[in-house]
Order: structure tokens, then C-alpha cells, then sequence
């Protein structure tokens, strides 16, 4: 499921990424700590927090999501095996937290979902999508344009411990 909200493109989601580098103290590092950054969010957005939940908390198909409280506080929640995942170096697992990481990063610089209704995959133009600018910033922050512009995809998955598809699609932008 996927909502509208206002349209952005690559390039300003390239910049907001680096943004992002800045106020996490990464920008110095290719291979982005996402696991201990989980511990360094309530620094950058204080309203956020993140909780390792069972594997069967909830659906199958999602391995971490994120919802805002009604106090106005926003909660990750990571499924277990995400979690060891990712502190194995599992790229995918890495992109899943880093993916939920910037749900409230880009809500609170305006990226609000517009609850009208919902739409499905291919419905909504990418630069309108909340998913995909989303998935968008979080390839941009995990693979940093300058830094890996020059490298294979395979390079791409070593240095900056992403998935393959992750860096399939890094080196088609």
C-alpha cells in the first residue's frame, strides 16, 4: 500500500540524504553503521524510537514497519531476525531498517502522506510516492552518489553492504 504526497526528485532526495549523513556523523563512511545508528535516532529525531519485536508480531511478508503514537512519537518496530540480520551484515536487512528510519525523517521535512485513499504499485508516479521516496532515500544514503558512482555493483555490495538488488539499482541512477 502506497499514498501521494507532494513530489520530489532524485536529486533532491540525493541531497537530503547527504543532509541526513551530516546530522548522523556518517558522511566519512561508505559502509553505513545502521544498526548502531538505531541507538544515535532519538539524537537526530528525538521523537523517534525503535523496539525488536518476535518474528510473528505481524505479517510474514513485512520485516519492520513504523507508526506514529498518538502522543505524536514515531515507533519502529524491527522483526528479530531483521535485527540479527543486519548486525551480520545481511544488506537486505540493513536496507529494511534504514527504510524505516526515514518514514518520520522525510514526514517531518514535509513528505506528509495525503490520506485521501490509498493506491497500489503503479499507480501513483514514483516522484508522488511516499514508498518510493522512501526506498529512494535510503539508496542514496547507503550508497552515496560521489562515492560509488565509479564502482561495480559488486564493489557497490562489498564496500557499502547493501543487497544486490539495492546496487543493481543504484547503478542504473
Amino acid at each position: 500500500m502506497d499514498y501521494k504526497t507532494k513530489p520530489t526528485t532524485r536529486l533532491e532526495l540525493r541531497k537530503l540524504a547527504n543532509a541526513f549523513d551530516i546530522l548522523a556523523d556518517t558522511k566519512d563512511s561508505l559502509y553505513k553503521p545502521v544498526v548502531e545508528l538505531l541507538d544515535k535516532i532519538p539524537d537526530i529525531m528525538p521523537f523517534v524510537h525503535y523496539e525488536i519485536v518476535d518474528d510473528n508480531a505481524f505479517e510474514i511478508n513485512v520485516p519492520a514497519r513504523g507508526y506514529f503514537e498518538p502522543d505524536g512519537n514515531y515507533t519502529i518496530e524491527i522483526k528479530e531476525y531483521v535485527y540479527n540480520g543486519a548486525i551480520q551484515g545481511n544488506g537486505a536487512c540493513r536496507g529494511f531498517i534504514m527504510h524505516e528510519i526515514f518514514h518520520p525523517f522525510l514526514y517531518r521535512l514535509g513528505f506528509v502522506p495525503l490520506y485521501e485513499r490509498s493506491f497500489k504499485d503503479g499507480e501513483l508516479h514514483p516522484y508522488e510516492s511516499v514508498e518510493w521516496q522512501v526506498k529512494a532515500i535510503t539508496g542514496e544514503y547507503m550508497m552515496n552518489y560521489d562515492q560509488t558512482k565509479d564502482l561495480s555493483k559488486d564493489e557497490i555490495i562489498k564496500q557499502c553492504g547493501v543487497s544486490k538488488a539495492f546496487a543493481k539499482k543504484r547503478k542504473k541512477y
